[in-house]
C-alpha cells in the first residue's frame, strides 16, 4: 500500500518531466518502503490485539452480539442456478434429491435395518450402480431390533467472502438436500442457515418453523464477509433447543477454518471444539461438510471433504455434484448409526 498524497507530493516537487529523474525515483522507494513498513505495523498489532484475520483471538462477547436475520440481496446480483448449471438445472436437482433419498439411511421405526459389511453379507445391486472406487458400502447384512431415534436436521451454510462462487453452489446443494429430507420427515424438522458478518456475526434464517418461503430466500444465499463459526453454531444451538428437545444432527458447510474480527487462529478453533463439545452432549452433532475445507479433521468428529481445493469450481456441470452429495450422505449415514441408534 503506498499513500496516493505523498506521490502526488512528489510529483509537485520534482517537476512533471519524470522518466529518467533519479531524484523522484529515489525518492518513490523511499515514500514506497516508508509506507509499506508503516502498513504492515499497522496490520500487524491490530492481529496481535485481534481483527481480522487475528492470528490468535476470540472475543468472549461474539455470542450475545450475534443477530438472526432474514436474508436479503447485497448490492450485486448472484449467480442464477441456470448460469451455474444449465437450464436443465431444476431436472438435475430432482435427480439428485431423489438419488439422495435412496441412499439416505434413515427410517425411524423399523424392526430390522441393513447394515453395511465388507465381510459378511450379499451385494446391494442398487448402491453398486453408482458406487465409487473404494466404495465400502455394497455388501449389507441384515441386523433385527434396530431403532433410529426421531431426530432434527439443521443445515448451516458458510457465507463469508472466500466462498466465492462455492456460495450459489453451496445454496443448490442445500436445496437439493432439503427436497431430500422433506421426503423422510416433516418441513418443520429441517432448519436451514446460514452465515457471515462483518465486525460481528449474523446468521440468516432460510427455514425453520414458520417461515413459508424457502426458496425464495434461497435465492439470497451468496459470499459476504467473515465466519465466526463457533458463536453462531452456539447461538443456532440455542435458539433450536427453544423449538425442539430432540436429538439434531448439524450439517455444516464451509470451505475452511474460522475467522473474523477479534477472531481466529489457535483460540478461534479451540473454542469451535469446545462448542461443538457442548453441542453433542447434548444430542446435537455437528459435521463439517467441506467445499474445499481443509484441516476439518482437526475441528470436527465426523467430516468428509465434498471438493477438493484446486477443482472446486471446475466440477460444475460435469457429473461431479452427485458423486460429492454422495460423499457427505456416507457420513450422514455413519452418524445416524453411531448416534441415533
Amino acid at each position: 500500500p503506498v499513500h496516493t498524497d505523498s506521490l502526488s507530493q512528489l510529483h509537485s516537487e520534482c517537476g512533471e518531466d519524470q522518466e529518467g529523474n533519479s531524484e523522484f525515483l529515489e525518492r518513490v522507494t523511499e515514500t514506497i518502503n516508508t509506507d509499506t513498513l508503516i502498513a504492515v505495523t499497522e496490520d500487524s498489532v491490530k492481529a496481535t490485539k485481534g481483527g481480522y484475520g487475528s492470528a490468535d483471538a476470540c472475543d468472549p462477547d461474539l455470542l450475545k452480539k450475534t443477530l438472526f436475520l432474514k436474508p436479503s440481496h447485497d448490492a450485486y446480483e448472484s449467480l442464477t442456478y441456470e448460469e451455474l448449471f444449465g437450464e436443465n438445472y431444476q431436472e438435475l436437482s430432482r435427480q439428485i434429491s431423489s438419488h439422495l433419498v435412496s441412499t439416505l439411511d434413515i427410517t425411524f421405526d423399523p424392526t430390522s435395518d441393513i447394515i453395511k459389511s465388507t465381510r459378511q453379507g450379499k451385494i446391494d445391486c442398487n448402491k453398486l450402480v453408482c458406487a465409487t472406487a473404494g466404495d465400502l458400502n455394497v455388501y449389507q447384512r441384515q441386523e433385527e431390533n434396530q431403532i433410529v431415534r426421531p431426530f432434527k436436521v439443521v443445515m448451516l451454510g458458510d457465507e463469508s467472502g472466500s466462498m466465492g462462487t462455492t456460495a450459489r453452489i453451496q445454496a443448490f446443494i442445500m436445496e437439493a438436500y432439503y427436497d431430500a429430507f422433506c421426503e423422510i420427515m416433516d418441513e418443520d424438522d429441517i432448519f436451514v442457515y446460514g452465515h457471515s458478518g462483518d465486525y460481528t456475526p449474523e446468521i440468516y434464517v432460510y427455514n425453520e418453523p414458520g417461515v413459508t418461503d424457502f426458496g425464495e430466500r434461497m435465492r439470497n444465499m451468496d459470499s459476504k464477509c467473515e465466519n465466526y463459526d463457533s458463536p453462531v453454531i452456539e447461538k443456532i444451538h440455542e435458539r433450536v433447543r427453544t423449538m425442539t428437545d430432540s436429538p439434531v444432527l448439524m450439517l455444516y458447510f464451509s470451505d475452511g477454518a474460522p475467522s473474523g474480527c477479534n477472531y481466529g487462529g489457535d483460540m478461534a478453533v479451540k473454542e469451535l471444539k469446545r462448542v461443538s463439545e457442548k453441542c453433542k452432549r447434548d444430542e446435537f452433532l455437528v459435521i463439517g461438510i467441506g467445499l474445499a475445507g481443509r484441516n476439518l479433521s482437526k475441528l470436527y468428529h465426523f467430516h468428509t471433504n465434498i471438493a477438493d481445493y484446486n477443482i472446486k469450481h471446475e466440477w460444475i456441470g460435469k457429473g461431479k455434484v452427485e458423486q460429492s452429495l454422495l460423499k457427505a450422505t456416507s457420513t450422514y449415514n455413519k452418524a445416524v448409526k453411531t448416534v441415533f441408534c
